[in-house]
């Protein structure tokens, strides 16, 4: 899985406010729900491949 510049986005919005959540709803306008944007962001930063995250 590669990294979209979405995704870095938020990767890198998150080192800097230490909030997976709200970092992955200040790039992705269109979810809405904050359950919906918690469990995508977990997705996001526990895929084995995404290693370089941390």
């Amino acid at each position: 899985m590669t990294l979209t510049i979405k995704k870095k986005q938020v990767a890198d919005d998150f080192i800097i406010t230490g909030n997976k959540t709200e970092s992955y709803l200040k790039f992705y306008k269109n979810i809405k729900n904050r359950e919906t944007a918690a469990a995508a962001a977990s997705r996001l930063f526990c895929y084995p491949r995404n290693e370089r995250l941390y």
